[in-house]
């Protein structure tokens, strides 16, 4: 579901919890999410349950008409191991595109003014 301002994304709980700790500064998709986005609702990938919320700081595409990617990259900026990033895109070619985002958690409060601010 997309609206104005916001993208809902799912995500695994530990990797929330990355994001969450200031960790995991980066958000590594392999669709992009709308340009007019900026902020990102996580829901836990098994449970649909609302994780927390996170303001887009920056987007980089990754790819082979835009900046060179490589496993070890992505796996670096995402903060995880490269066997995680083979688990969650299985069936990716150096070919594709990656999406990087740089995320910020924000509480609900500071989500709900920053969306009451965009207006």
């Amino acid at each position: 579901m997309r609206t104005r301002n916001i993208t809902v994304a799912k995500l695994r709980r530990e990797y929330w919890d990355r994001i969450q700790q200031g960790g995991k500064r980066f958000e590594i998709r392999n669709e992009p999410i709308s340009d007019m986005s900026t902020m990102i609702v996580f829901e836990d990938a098994d449970t649909g349950e609302h994780l927390g919320n996170a303001r887009v700081l920056e987007r980089h595409r990754f790819g082979p008409d835009a900046t060179p990617w490589s496993w070890a990259l992505l796996a670096q900026l995402g903060d995880m191991t490269v066997d995680e990033l083979w688990e969650l895109f299985p069936r990716v070619s150096p070919l594709d595109v990656f999406y990087v985002y740089r995320v910020e958690p924000v509480d609900d409060d500071g989500f709900f003014t920053s969306l009451i601010a965009a207006r």
